[in-house]
């Protein structure tokens, strides 16, 4: 995975919880 996409994906989960 690119390290735009982990961070995509870590602000997602920020934002969900």
């Amino acid at each position: 995975m690119e390290t735009a996409t982990l961070v995509a994906i870590s602000i997602s989960g920020l934002l969900v919880s």
